[in-house]
């Protein structure tokens, strides 16, 4: 009987054990299911969010867009008015000398108007770009040479050729020259006692992009300006020391080309702003033949 009592003890505990290890399991199944469901909805709505911002954004885009195309066709007709009638008043061999001085402080004044206007309008309707190969090196060397002189003495300039063989990039030149610039001139004014400019390009041959660095040394951005930094019109200098296009307009050039813009900020130790553009697609252009 005792043996009897062993082996139905026994039967018993093995058939428990089977059924707890079943439920276990089953209960398993059901928390990591629920998780996964949590985690998923989770991301569903982040990335649900992220998208709603990215539509809003492009929505206020598209309506400064068209409100700066308006405000510029409007002033370049006023522009156009003025320097006709300078230009008119010089003509006439009555104009005195004095008369000659004003209409030229006139028609210099309305040049850098019509700068301004072209600039709204390439920022409204994102002008046609005519793109060509750019051997990157040669052109950073060329505006390294052509940006040393118009710093200033207080800003050093530094070009860092790259390690590697720099392959080429298919981008319009003079806009590409105009964002580097204006990135350039934005450092400078970010040390108003001076300091150092970076210049640097690498290639990311599995995004097949090309990195162009541009670093200073200056003030760096607030998180608040950082997160403004490339809306349009939105500027961290003093009233009328800048229009608040300059990276608004680099991002908007670098993203109609196919590339993206980056910013890396330390508020006291200084900026990067980063370009990145697509390489070649023709035979030749991706640096690696």
């Amino acid at each position: 009987m005792f043996l009897y009592y062993s082996r139905t003890t026994d039967s018993i505990f093995r058939e428990w054990r089977r059924t707890y290890t079943a439920t276990g399991l089953l209960l398993t199944v059901m928390w990591v299911t629920k998780i996964y469901t949590i985690v998923s909805l989770h991301r569903r709505r982040h990335r649900m969010a992220a998208e709603g911002v990215k539509a809003a954004n492009r929505a206020r885009m598209e309506a400064l867009g068209r409100l700066a195309g308006g405000v510029a066709h409007d002033i370049n007709g006023i522009l156009q008015i003025i320097t006709g009638a300078a230009d008119i008043m010089l003509r006439r061999p009555e104009t005195s000398s004095e008369q000659e001085r004003l209409c030229g402080l006139i028609l210099k004044n309305t040049k850098r108007g019509s700068v301004v206007t072209r600039r709204l309008l390439s920022f409204a309707r994102r002008d046609m770009l005519k793109p060509t190969e750019i051997d990157v090196d040669l052109l950073l060397k060329e505006i390294a040479e052509l940006l040393d002189p118009l710093l200033g003495k207080l800003v050093k300039l530094n070009y860092i050729p790259s390690s590697m063989d720099l392959p080429r990039i298919r981008a319009d030149r003079s806009r590409l020259e105009t964002a580097l610039i204006n990135l350039a001139t934005n450092s400078r004014d970010a040390m108003p006692t001076g300091g150092t400019i970076t210049i640097a390009a690498n290639p990311d041959f599995e995004r097949r992009m090309v990195r162009i660095d541009g670093s200073d040394t200056g003030t760096g951005f607030t998180p608040e300006a950082l997160a403004r930094a490339t809306e349009p019109y939105y500027s961290t200098k003093e009233l009328n020391e800048g229009s608040g296009l300059g990276l608004a307009m680099a991002k908007g050039f670098v993203e109609q080309s196919g590339g993206a813009l980056d910013i890396q900020t330390e508020q006291s130790v200084g900026t990067t702003v980063s370009l990145w553009m697509p390489m070649s697609p023709l035979p030749g252009g991706n640096g690696q033949g």
